[in-house]
């Protein structure tokens, strides 16, 4: 079809990838951007050798670029194979039943090279999914490309959590809060999302996508030297760091106001045991002066910032006012089952639930959220259903914050049960970064500062430790949340509980956190005048 339209309104690039691969299209886009699609270029990411076959049935071994990454053809290299793609693959490369026959990823690269071009090798083209790249390379060598272009063996589900992943929701929750303040906002976004909120960073010298989430310590000075007399830069009065908090040891040297405020462990992008120690007493100098703040946006982080530098941080939660959606029940509508990322206990959570329906002979549906909703989804159908049912992954996502801001009655295993399931399947798997890696540890590999008989918080091995730190979690904080000790239990509760109550007491709470929150931000903003 392209090649049936006038040249200069075909595509400038096609990318052919499998179902599970999923392409973060921005990150490859700014990839794409040296190349010119005038020209005949083949790109990939892994490389690998395979027989070719030609002609009057020659055939020789050749490097091939794999197909379980992604190929990328520029216009001028499929306006060259088009005229020969069909009689390779026809007359040329092995029919069915050969063992080669199937290797279509093999069988372009042979052809391409025929004609003469040659293959482009590019980083951030995984051939594996981020825990598979973590497990097999490292966190640290996986965490270079900062802005991948495509991830393998996705499933389904997963490909929607990347795509929210890349879209960082904190600062934008926070600019919807401070709007009523006439704060204004400086954003240059590093996220390869910016495009969808207009805050690409189009001019920031020094920092880029590339060394932001770790630049170096003379990256960090050259910044300062950069930007000390700038302009813009003398008009801001204060520095908000969120992902990665560790970003405002960047901003220190400038003298304005720090505000810290995790949303994950705050230790992310110092990684190492002397980052993590630097940083840790970064974090204790920027408390140390009063017009700062540093702060958790849930109590977990506040508390994991507490044990291993002593600092106190307040708890700013996400508000997500923004969502501009409430609880509204619809009849015939089922429970939501949220995405459950421990997929061996995926399977067994089901079954489980499938037996407490029918022993018990209680009939109530229940679907998975990406089995009802394939792509995105409005806040206000989400809000349309009786409830939202988890095995949580995460102590703390914002999904949750936008939830349970919009009323939605949430089920939840009582704390034994998830410290149980935790200890035993590993289902809260993305709580520590060891366990994101795939490694699991039972101990930090910097010490806490506070009194020893506080348990470890990354010890993934210790009842004791798992419980201590579990409560923490929002899900363990918030009023109104339903808990459940067993499957059997949750299918009873989903059945008995008053949901409209529910939603109720959380509306009431809700309004009162608004106000809260709003006399927080007050006080944090005079603080800086």
């Amino acid at each position: 079809q392209q090649q049936a339209i006038d040249p200069s309104k075909r595509h400038k690039w096609y990318v052919l990838i499998g179902c599970d691969t999923y392409i973060n299209v921005p990150h490859l886009l700014k990839q794409l951007e040296p190349y010119n699609f005038t020209q005949p270029y083949f790109i990939g990411g892994s490389v690998g050798e395979q027989m070719c076959y030609h002609k009057k049935g020659t055939a020789y071994k050749s490097l091939f670029i794999g197909g379980n990454t992604a190929h990328v053809f520029s216009a001028a290299l499929v306006q060259a194979l088009y005229p020969h793609l069909s009689v390779y693959v026809e007359s040329i490369w092995p029919q069915p039943n050969h063992t080669s026959a199937a290797l279509s990823d093999v069988a372009l690269s042979c052809l391409i090279f025929s004609l003469g071009f040659k293959m482009t090798i590019l980083p951030g083209f995984f051939r594996r999914s981020p825990n598979g790249i973590i497990k097999e390379f490292g966190r640290k060598e996986a965490l270079k490309v900062q802005e991948p272009s495509s991830w393998h063996y996705i499933h389904p589900a997963q490909m929607i959590d990347l795509d929210e992943f890349y879209v960082y929701h904190p600062i934008n929750d926070i600019k919807h809060q401070l709007s009523s303040f006439n704060v204004q906002f400086i954003d240059k976004s590093l996220s390869g999302h910016c495009h969808l909120t207009k805050t690409c960073a189009k001019d920031l010298k020094i920092l880029n996508s590339k060394n932001g989430m770790n630049p170096s310590l003379e990256d960090q000075k050259r910044f300062y030297e950069v930007y000390k007399n700038d302009f813009e830069m003398n008009h801001v009065n204060a520095f908000i760091c969120f992902h990665p908090a560790s970003m405002c040891e960047v901003f220190m040297p400038f003298n304005r106001t720090l505000i810290v405020i995790a949303s994950t462990r705050y230790e992310l992008g110092r990684f190492s045991k002397e980052e993590w120690r630097n940083w840790n007493k970064n974090l204790q100098i920027i408390a140390s002066n009063s017009r700062n703040v540093i702060a958790g946006n849930n109590l977990y982080d506040a508390e994991y910032i507490r044990y291993f530098t002593g600092v106190k941080a307040i708890v700013l939660p996400s508000l997500c006012a923004y969502t501009n959606a409430s609880y509204k029940q619809v009849i015939g509508k089922p429970f939501i089952i949220a995405s459950i990322h421990e997929k061996n206990f995926h399977s067994k959570f089901m079954s489980m639930l499938t037996d407490s329906f029918k022993h018990l002979k209680i009939a109530v549906a229940v679907a998975h959220l990406r089995d009802v909703y394939k792509s995105h989804y409005k806040y206000s159908q989400l809000a349309e259903h009786p409830g939202i049912i988890y095995v949580p992954y995460q102590v703390s996502v914002m999904s949750l914050f936008e939830q349970y801001r919009m009323n939605i009655p949430l089920f939840f295993p009582s704390l034994d049960l998830l410290t149980e399931w935790h200890h035993t399947y590993g289902v809260v798997n993305e709580r520590t970064w060891d366990s994101v890696s795939g490694k699991k540890k039972n101990a930090s590999i910097v010490s806490g500062v506070l009194d020893p008989n506080i348990p470890d918080p990354n010890n993934e091995f210790d009842l004791h430790a798992i419980r201590y730190w579990l409560k923490f979690s929002d899900f363990y904080q918030w009023p109104h949340i339903i808990y459940f000790n067993s499957t059997d239990e949750l299918v009873i509760k989903l059945t008995t509980t008053n949901l409209t109550q529910v939603s109720l007491n959380m509306k009431v709470y809700n309004a009162n956190l608004k106000q809260y929150l709003f006399e927080q931000w007050r006080q944090i903003l005079q603080r800086i005048e």
